[in-house]
């Protein structure tokens, strides 16, 4: 008998290595998307947005940018995501 070689399976970056339980369903600007992030400034960080430019309304209400960190996602939070600009 010849022993077969272990199998690996590649490791997968860390966003698509989370269990699909572990996402939930959140509306951003209008769109109804997966997300597995906890808080709102990891929410932010997922979509690739800077927190210090960014303007969170969560559920009709604003969200303190000093408490991004502190404040919890649940399933069905609405959010509105506004980007600040400069420009001239």
């Amino acid at each position: 008998m010849v022993a077969q070689p272990p199998s690996f399976q590649p490791l997968l970056p860390i966003t698509q290595n989370r269990k699909r339980n572990q996402e939930m369903k959140l509306t951003v600007n209008g769109e109804l998307r997966d997300a597995a992030a906890a808080t709102v400034f990891a929410l932010l960080e997922e979509l690739g947005l800077n927190p210090a430019a960014t303007v969170v309304e969560r559920n009709h209400e604003i969200v303190d940018r000093s408490a991004y960190r502190e404040t919890r996602l649940a399933a069905g939070d609405v959010l509105e995501l506004v980007r600040l600009v400069g420009g001239g």
